[in-house]
């Protein structure tokens, strides 16, 4: 009965699940990247067990065809944030003696970052919009830009309340880290329509922000500095140059790609709510 009322209502499930997760990541053991693992991971299992609800088990498959054409289309994001790693690289001898504990937590986390995103963003949201919206090419392209503008906001919807501290700065910073991982994960949505293949998406998510933190660790900088927004940021005509340029160098791509997958998608293949 359950089961039936959970596939049945597909708008209630994803903005149902929306809201426990942006609630349920506050709740973390600690400040420490180890303390906010426990909460992904738990939040992940349970968004897992409502895909299975609405999706089934033939979503789990993995399939190598589809791994490798995954890693192909995303290659690009990877080079880019190889290589802004490796010009950060020369900070890394700052750190202290605990780098390789501070790399494998810091590897564990966006695992289960990566796990529960991908369960509630392509599996529960992504599946629920191609349930609701229109079942052709306008409402696959439809289905790319809602859940990827879902995925980047969630990252930001709570600096809203700090637009008074210092409105331009955190309304350009909140439009940037919008598109820039709205963009990502508008990849990420072609990626598993075309493959269906959850566990693809999973491994380049966690990927994608493992590169991306180890960039962050050289810095000297936090693993939710490249997550979140900094409200006590002064914009000027520089940063706003250094903060655009590089969304604009993964989101014009990102979502190129995405429409060229797009483009091959067939709307009767991609239907996987029940």
């Amino acid at each position: 009965m359950m089961k039936k009322n959970i596939c049945e209502h597909p708008n209630i499930v994803m903005i149902a699940t929306l809201i426990t997760y942006a609630i349920g990541i506050h709740f973390d053991i600690g400040d420490s990247t180890w303390g906010m693992i426990p909460n992904r991971l738990f939040m992940g299992l349970i968004m897992l067990r409502i895909m299975y609800y609405v999706a089934g088990r033939e979503i789990f498959i993995w399939t190598k065809k589809s791994g490798a054409y995954a890693i192909s289309r995303s290659f690009y994001q990877f080079i880019l944030e190889s290589i802004t790693s490796v010009l950060c690289i020369e900070n890394a001898r700052k750190l202290n003696d605990n780098w390789l504990y501070l790399f494998i937590s810091l590897f564990i986390f966006t695992l289960c970052v990566g796990f529960s995103e991908e369960v509630l963003f392509r599996g529960i949201i992504v599946n629920g919009l191609v349930k609701v919206l229109p079942k052709n090419k306008a409402g696959l392209c439809w289905v790319l830009v809602v859940s990827g503008f879902v995925f980047g906001f969630i990252h930001v919807w709570e600096c809203l309340f700090n637009i008074g501290i210092n409105s331009i700065s955190v309304i350009v910073q909140m439009t940037n880290k919008t598109l820039f991982t709205g963009a990502f994960g508008m990849l990420l949505a072609a990626i598993y329509l075309k493959t269906r293949n959850i566990w693809i998406c999973m491994i380049i998510h966690a990927l994608n922000d493992f590169i991306a933190s180890l960039a962050m660790l050289f810095l000297q900088r936090g693993v939710s500095d490249i997550q979140y927004v900094d409200v006590a940021k002064t914009m000027n005509s520089v940063t706003v140059f250094y903060t655009i340029i590089p969304v604009l160098l993964f989101s014009i791509p990102n979502i190129i790609i995405s429409l060229m997958i797009l483009k091959r998608l067939k709307p009767e293949e991609c239907i996987f709510w029940k």
